[in-house]
């Protein structure tokens, strides 16, 4: 799970800095690197302005959970045309929002993703967009602060055993 993060931190930064203007061989934080090389960054900090912030969410259906989570690292963010990964854990339940940044209403697609993690008492649950059954809608992406929220129906779990409606609250600031 942590790679996958890293390796999604690692295509949207490239996204962003493409979509700002940027060379493809430089990096955000404005490293230079050959086409072999992967950017460093620290494992315990955020690649943008936000640091801190949290979610909450409400899950119903054939499991049932309603938590709040604070950002956690790592998580990468660009206002607008840039592109982010934002997840929020505590323990093993949690939200995370990846995507091209953006101002308004869109569907989940596979350009715009949620996760969403439910303990069960027993195992962990992941839920995936898998096409549109969410709408994300972001009220606020300017250079320091993301906010905004997002509804989902029929969410079907990876393993296809559990069905969902969820929905939540999400905040990012630096």
């Amino acid at each position: 799970m942590h790679r996958m993060a890293i390796a999604l931190l690692v295509c949207l930064a490239g996204a962003a800095t493409a979509c700002n203007g940027g060379d493809a061989g430089s990096t955000p934080g404005g490293q230079s690197l050959s086409p072999s090389q992967l950017p460093t960054s620290s494992a315990g900090a955020a690649t943008g302005n936000v640091s801190k912030g949290e979610a909450s969410v409400q899950v119903a259906g054939d499991l049932e959970a309603e938590f709040s989570a604070p950002l956690v690292a790592p998580t990468a963010y660009a206002p607008p045309p840039g592109g982010f990964a934002l997840r929020w854990m505590k323990a093993t339940q949690g939200v995370g929002i990846a995507g091209l940044t953006f101002t308004g209403t869109r569907p989940t697609s596979p350009a715009l993703s949620i996760v969403i993690t439910v303990d069960t008492g027993g195992a962990t649950a992941f839920f995936r967009t898998m096409k549109n059954e969410c709408t994300v809608t972001i009220d606020t992406a300017n250079a320091n602060q993301v906010s905004g929220n997002f509804t989902c129906t029929g969410l079907k779990s990876a393993d296809g055993s559990a069905t969902v409606d969820a929905s939540g609250r999400f905040s990012a600031s630096g």
